[in-house]
């Protein structure tokens, strides 16, 4: 008797959970980085947990280069970063600077793409 009332009760909560889940309207779908997209430029955010989120529709070149997706906004800074660090290594060494003043700029460049590995990851 004690096994069918707690096989009962997990089936009822199994229940009215998959019907509040399904009954959620589409308007509150969060997107995230790298869903497919319609309109390019189309922006949407949302508030989750308090912090506050921003997504572009575009080509995200870390995702998926030739499909529209939504890229998040800490994205697309992060990818530019990492561009930037890679063009001052390079600087720095077409101009020629020690082997430690260059490891900095190694590791600059290494923050900049790890970054961007946490910024860009799909789903987020």
């Amino acid at each position: 008797m004690r096994k069918v009332l707690t096989t009962a009760a997990v089936a009822l909560f199994a229940i009215s959970t998959l019907s509040a889940v399904s009954a959620a309207p589409a308007s509150a779908a969060m997107v995230k980085n790298g869903q497919s997209c319609k309109k390019l430029n189309a922006k949407t955010s949302y508030t989750f947990k308090g912090d506050r989120y921003t997504y572009t529709c575009q080509k995200n070149p870390y995702v998926n280069k030739t499909r529209l997706t939504w890229t998040v906004a800490e994205c697309v800074t992060a990818i530019k970063e990492e561009a930037a660090s890679r063009k001052d290594l390079a600087a720095q060494r077409a101009a020629g600077l020690d082997a430690s003043t260059l490891g900095t700029y190694q590791l600059l460049v290494d923050m900049a793409v790890d970054l961007r590995d946490l910024a860009c990851a799909r789903g987020v």
